[in-house]
């Protein structure tokens, strides 16, 4: 999550806050699949035992950083937010 934070603070305050209120949705997704998929972990069947924890914690910060990229791209230079003038 650090190099997300130094990463957003290229940004100016009005993309920051468009970040947090779309990330904060996001960020609670692996919850909701960790709830979900639990009983097919703990059975021992499924892509989730087949990976491992770890790996899917890995796996979900690398899309979770590349997201924050391409969102603050969008934001900043197709939507033009932030830029006054």
């Amino acid at each position: 999550m650090l190099p997300t934070a130094l990463y957003l603070l290229i940004f100016n305050q009005t993309i920051q806050q468009s970040w947090w209120r779309w990330a904060r949705f996001v960020l609670l997704v692996p919850f909701a699949l960790i709830i979900l998929l639990l009983p097919m972990y703990q059975s021992g069947g499924g892509f989730i035992s087949f990976v491992g924890t770890t790996d899917l914690v890995i796996l979900w910060g690398i899309l979770f950083a590349a997201a924050t990229v391409l969102y603050t791209l969008y934001q900043r230079f197709y939507l033009k937010t932030g830029v006054t003038g």
